[in-house]
């Protein structure tokens, strides 16, 4: 049963077959650096609102180009009458919070980690491009997306920079700024 669950997305078999994968990145790359979890609010996203667009019944057309004023006018005058509106407007389409939960994940790793987002898109195996992100230059990075209790996304990552292989090399030659108060 094992072996046949393997390819089910989401089972206890799918993610055992996990393991091997992240032993062999730290094989490959050393420890890891980081441990990332990112859990996007995916019932206030604008990207959620703009995709249920073609589904939910809107008196006004939502626009990713608003400034952050208008767009949290627009979401208190659609909330006004029932503060659940877009709750049930998720749970009515669930690939819209998917959808929006899928390109949040690449919009950190591309704007975030400043790095490719596609496996086997590096020809020299760093996934970094040429200027670093907020935590330098990534190696790499892996990852795993569970379901929440009311079902929303979201990522636990493992991530690997470049020229760091074990845990203490974080702490020389003070690469972490020290922010103690």
């Amino acid at each position: 049963m094992q072996i046949i669950q393997r390819d089910v997305r989401g089972s206890e078999a799918e993610k055992d077959n996990l393991l091997p994968k992240f032993f062999g990145l730290r094989l490959w790359s050393g420890c890891s650096s980081l441990f990332f979890t990112l859990n996007p609010h995916d019932i206030r996203s604008p990207l959620t609102i703009c995709l249920l667009q073609n589904d939910a019944r809107f008196e006004k057309k939502f626009s990713l180009d608003w400034s952050d004023g208008d767009t949290e006018a627009y979401i208190a005058e659609y909330l006004k009458e029932n503060p659940r509106r877009l709750h049930a407007a998720v749970a009515s389409n669930p690939l819209a919070a998917t959808r929006c939960f899928h390109w949040t994940v690449k919009l950190v790793i591309r704007t975030l980690f400043h790095c490719r987002d596609s496996p086997g898109a590096a020809l020299d195996g760093i996934a970094a491009h040429e200027t670093p992100g907020i935590f330098g230059h990534v190696r790499a990075y892996m990852g795993v997306v569970e379901p929440q209790m009311r079902k929303a996304l979201h990522v636990h990552m493992l991530v690997q920079l470049l020229g760091f292989s074990h845990p203490e090399d974080l702490f020389r030659d003070d690469f972490l700024p020290n922010v103690a108060a």
